[in-house]
């Protein structure tokens, strides 16, 4: 492998030279375009990305306060060089790059076109195991368990021979053996496009969990601290642990940086030492927003957090919003993190807000207490109860259509609910692969401290899958059921299902598919199914655009679905990539309506 390796770069290197002599004239030229030919198994954009040169395309030029983009012949023998290597790990050894540099002298423009000869890939022929210990049973256990991600005759691939090293690692390091040491050796036989992989395996002993350290605290934590930690005392040694610590210590919202480290250099008599390494974050933190969306139009809001509330971990957060759509929306929320498990969470908030919608005005003052726990990295479940005091402050709907009889303006409500939900996509303001799957449901039963009783149900489903360097595809299914029981006759209307919006279906405004009075104010409904699939793209750098379906609607009778009431809205829409998650700009209009009126929606965020 190595002599071979050898000759191919000295002869890339001779073939370089060779080609781009001719072209060195064209130094300072706008480099209008970069095409390739041949690729098969990478990319145009993958190549793209490999390369120092970019186009001074269009999209670059309206950008009238940069350089331009300019041909560089020293950077094109880079770029092919680069090009050519990553050929090399892809197991392509004999793959070429030919260069066509076409000028146009008089607008100062070159076009490139590199055309690929990937040529005859290297395929995997034989894997072999030496187990350089005395417990070579338990070893080989270990390794069969670990995925081999490359089987016999598939293309030999860098990328997946160093990824299968770090996956044995892993699987001995969670087994007790982190000391273990993994090497391979390839031996190529260039005559028959063949590479055959020697692996050796040296698990050394087994280790266990020593002294932990504990260092960056300003105050005094340690005792919290280490309650997250307890599953390596005298422990069995486990690399996947660390993270679960650091992910534990975290949740406590006290520090700003964590970093758990096995010293592994410090290793005696089988015992590995343990650090702790924290950055608290501040004690008082102030946050002020400002912003505008089409719906809820001028928004401004402010939050205090106080850590350490009370002594220990304790967290008291303030909150205050005004917005069109929640003129008044105060909240005071405390937080008790590592209750009754590491990894449970209690928090109690009263609140009040002012809530305006299209057909209502309502004051909602309550207080809400929960508890969540997460089982993993994934999953999290809660439960909580509400008990809340409404008060009507204007409506537009008849008490019929509300209460289902006369009833007072004023009423409570004690609602309880249990749910849960899976979360794996990633990264969270902008995802790109992963899913989302939630549920709950909600009750509430007692008429004595409650003038309704009924009961809803909410499922929730999203899908993120990048199949293209270029493309993510999202999809969303969302439904919901509730109803009324004992001595009610309807649900409350501020709990009802709505639909239509920035965040349902974009074709209309917000609340207005679904059931409606004589005087065209939304009623809400027992019943909804939503669902849309978005196509995500890139533009240029901070700019990405979608291209979205979205359909549902709302149905007045609890489990009533009706397939030909849904509505369907298409669009298109614009992102700008901030810290804080995308800038979102949507056009929509229904399909399949005579009357099709253009919706606009902006908001911060994807519609999900």
């Amino acid at each position: 492998m190595t002599r071979s390796t050898t000759l191919f770069r000295a002869l890339s290197i001779l073939f370089l030279l060779s080609i781009f002599a001719p072209v060195v004239a064209q130094d300072g030229y706008k480099l209008r375009d970069i095409a390739f030919e041949g690729n098969q198994t990478l990319s145009d954009s993958d190549l793209k990305d490999l390369m120092e040169l970019k186009e001074d395309d269009f999209l670059y030029r309206i950008q009238f306060w940069k350089d331009d983009r300019l041909f560089d012949s020293d950077a094109l023998v880079r770029d092919t060089t680069r090009i050519l290597h990553r050929y090399r790990t892809e197991g392509f050894l004999d793959a070429g790059v030919t260069c066509d540099v076409q000028v146009n002298e008089e607008k100062s423009l070159v076009y490139l076109k590199l055309e690929i000869d990937e040529g005859k890939p290297i395929l995997l022929n034989d894997i072999r195991y030496e187990i350089l210990a005395d417990n070579h049973a338990e070893i080989e256990e270990i390794l069969s368990r670990t995925d081999d991600t490359q089987e016999r005759g598939e293309r030999f691939r860098d990328v997946v021979i160093t990824g299968r090293q770090e996956a044995l690692l892993e699987a001995l390091g969670n087994r007790g053996y982190p000391l273990a040491d993994i090497d391979f050796k390839l031996h190529v036989h260039p005559a028959r496009y063949q590479v055959d992989v020697d692996w050796t395996v040296d698990s050394k002993h087994p280790c266990m969990f020593g002294e932990i350290r504990v260092t960056g605290l300003e105050n005094p934590l340690e005792k919290q601290v280490l309650r997250q930690a307890t599953n390596m005392d005298s422990g069995e040694y486990r690399q996947s642990e660390l993270k679960k610590v650091q992910r534990r210590i975290y949740q406590l919202g006290m520090f700003q940086s964590v970093a758990v480290k096995a010293l592994l250099g410090e290793e005696f008599a089988g015992k590995i030492p343990v650090e702790i390494v924290l950055g608290e974050a501040p004690r008082h933190n102030v946050k002020v927003g400002v912003g505008w969306g089409i719906e809820d139009r001028f928004r401004v809001f402010a939050e205090y957090k106080k850590l350490g509330f009370l002594g220990g971990v304790r967290r008291l957060h303030l909150y205050a919003k005004h917005s069109y759509l929640e003129p008044v929306n105060v909240s005071m929320k405390f937080v008790q993190p590592d209750f009754l498990h590491t990894y449970g969470e209690f928090s109690l908030s009263p609140y009040y807000k002012r809530e305006r919608e299209i057909s209502y005005t309502m004051d909602r003052l309550g207080a809400n207490m929960a508890y969540q726990k997460s089982y993993s990295n994934f999953v999290t479940a809660y439960g909580n109860v509400n008990y809340e005091k409404n008060d009507i402050a204007a409506i537009h709907l008849s008490d019929e259509e509300v209460f289902g009889e006369e009833a007072d303006d004023l009423y409570e409500k004690t609602v309880f609910t249990i749910g849960g939900f899976y979360d794996s996509s990633q990264p969270p303001t902008d995802p790109e692969r992963g899913i989302y799957v939630g549920s709950s449901y909600s009750v509430a039963p007692i008429r004595e401290v409650s003038d309704y009783e009924f009961y809803k149900i909410q499922l929730d489903a999203r899908v993120y899958q990048r199949i293209a360097s270029w493309l993510v595809v999202a999809l969303k299914l969302k439904g919901g059921a509730m109803e009324p029981f004992g001595q009610s006759e309807t649900t409350p209307v501020e709990d009802r299902f709505y639909a239509g919006g920035s965040y349902s279906v974009r074709g209309w405004q917000r609340s207005q598919l679904g059931p409606k009075n004589e005087n065209g104010y939304p009623l809400g409904g027992n019943s909804l199914a939503e669902g849309s699939l978005e196509l995500r793209y890139p533009i240029y750098d901070i700019f990405s655009g979608v291209v979205f379906l979205d359909g549902g609607n709302v149905w007045k009778d609890s489990y009533e679905y009706i397939a030909n009431d849904l509505r369907f809205a298409s669009g298109l829409g614009l992102r700008v990539k901030t810290p804080v998650g995308p800038i979102r700009l949507d056009f929509a209009s229904p399909v399949f309506e005579k009357k099709k009126e253009l919706q606009i929606h902006a908001s911060i965020g994807h519609a999900f």
